[in-house]
């Protein structure tokens, strides 16, 4: 068992001895707290708007209270078991607090020397300890609020609570660090905007990279960087007020390993559905009845989202149908998409990756609705389902004939089509070191982008 990270409380100490430290707690209390938790507080993206079994379960100002608490311990346990980490100094981070980010991230990350990819080796545990401080100043936030932000503090009020602590401990840490730059690859959620804003105040540059589609209400892009995936990004970045010095289009890294694995069967004989938090069981199992009936000869397979919690209901459900279970946990995306034909979701990224894979996408309305959040059906990536009836119909007449569907989805990914196809992490990787070290003799290798209102490149062989 290792010390509970004492190098870097000396660190907090000494600063607390100079001054520093209370300058750093003071200038918290200015953060735009809205801002920073925008997944939650916007009502445009109105995520509280929806029916999410995991938030609706979780919700309450005491129960969330007790979450904030049992991270605290819990990343305090983790780090006297495991340490901290290494994080070198003057190195590139790469920062990730999900799995779809790390796998997002990772394959550009691999690919420069002097990069480290950081997860749980980020000093969460003081974060949340010095959070603890601003509890006070949290209720009074509370109480100012109203309306839809008021409302977001009964699901995320832990959320608001570690935005404090965990600014005050990345000034800190980046100051200790003194990173060459911070790559995020999250442009919504509460950990990554504060990290933005302190890679901001310590005037180290922050560059974007996708992690999933962009949704239509998404909004805040104050990069100094941004690296896209295609066209589709680039329009809502611009539309959105991006304030990035340059954009490129780099496609989507973390497919390039399955270049090799792009589906070519003429035949349907494999069907995926997959569901994500915002999907009603019980329209899943009208769907699951409907297919097994008309394609008795079809493999099925039920794939719901990592950050589903009602685990055990969709497990129960792919049993009752005979399908085969995919767990997102352990079991990547595009692996999962090497073995279907056929791909069934609501308003997901996976319809997207579906076609990158030449899987064939279908958009079904789980949710009763075509809410079409990543816009999907508007630019002729698929077509929309509002019942099962409808859908099998669609399928009855591909079954023999399966169109191709992978350059639909060039709007989404530049490389499609293009020398890059398949190299998108070593596109990337070159753009990182070169804005970085100052070299900008990779431009060669691009050209601007017509028609834009920004500094956007695509590039060329």
């Amino acid at each position: 068992m290792q010390v509970l990270d004492t190098v870097f409380l000396a660190h907090i100490l000494r600063l607390a001895m100079n001054s520093t430290l209370w300058q750093l707690l003071a200038s918290a209390l200015r953060l735009d707290l809205f801002s920073l938790v925008h997944e939650y507080s916007s009502e445009d993206l109105g995520v509280l708007s929806r029916h999410v079994p995991r938030l609706e379960r979780r919700k309450g100002i005491p129960l969330r209270i007790v979450v904030f608490l049992w991270h605290l311990l819990r990343s305090g346990t983790w780090l006297c078991r495991n340490g901290r980490g290494f994080v070198a100094a003057s190195s590139i981070i790469f920062f990730a607090v999900s799995k779809n980010e790390t796998d997002s991230l990772q394959p550009v990350c691999s690919n420069i020397p002097d990069a480290v990819l950081v997860q749980n080796n980020f000093p969460w545990f003081w974060a949340h300890i010095l959070s603890l401080l601003y509890f006070p100043w949290v209720i009074v936030q509370f109480w100012k609020a109203r309306g839809y932000r008021r409302r977001s503090f009964s699901y995320v009020f832990d959320h608001y609570w570690l935005v404090y602590g965990l600014y005050v401990v990345s000034r800190i840490w980046l100051r200790r660090l003194g990173p060459r730059a911070v790559v995020l690859c999250n442009n919504v959620n509460a950990p990554s905007r504060v990290l933005l804003e302190a890679s901001r105040d310590e005037s180290i540059p922050a560059f974007f990279m996708q992690h999933a589609s962009i949704p239509d209400r998404d909004g805040l892009f104050d990069f100094d960087y941004m690296l896209l995936d295609g066209y589709d990004a680039l329009e809502k970045a611009q539309r959105m007020g991006t304030t990035a010095k340059q954009i490129f289009l780099v496609g989507t890294p973390k497919y390039d390993r399955y270049i090799h694995d792009i589906n070519k069967s003429t035949e349907v004989h494999s069907i995926a559905i997959c569901t994500n938090d915002l999907d009603s069981v019980e329209r899943a199992a009208q769907l699951c009845a409907e297919l097994q009936e008309q394609f008795p000869e079809c493999l099925l397979a039920l794939r719901p989202h990592n950050a589903d919690t009602r685990l055990r209901e969709w497990r129960s459900l792919s049993k009752h149908y005979g399908m085969n279970f995919s767990d997102s946990r352990d079991e990547l995306s595009f692996e999962f998409l090497k073995g279907v034909d056929v791909l069934i979701a609501g308003d997901s990224n996976i319809l997207l990756e579906a076609a990158l894979m030449n899987v064939y996408p279908l958009y079904y309305g789980f949710a009763g609705e075509c809410l079409d959040w990543y816009g999907f059906h508007r630019n002729g990536l698929v077509g929309y389902f509002a019942c099962p009836a409808e859908l099998c119909r669609t399928l009855q007449e591909i079954k023999k004939d399966r169109p191709s569907v992978r350059m639909n989805a060039k709007r989404y990914s530049a490389a499609i089509g293009t020398y890059y196809d398949g190299r998108s992490a070593e596109l990337a990787s070159r753009v990182v070191r070169g804005l970085v070290s100052g070299d900008e003799s990779f431009l060669i290798h691009w050209r601007r982008v017509p028609d834009v209102d920004v500094e956007a490149y695509e590039a060329i062989e």
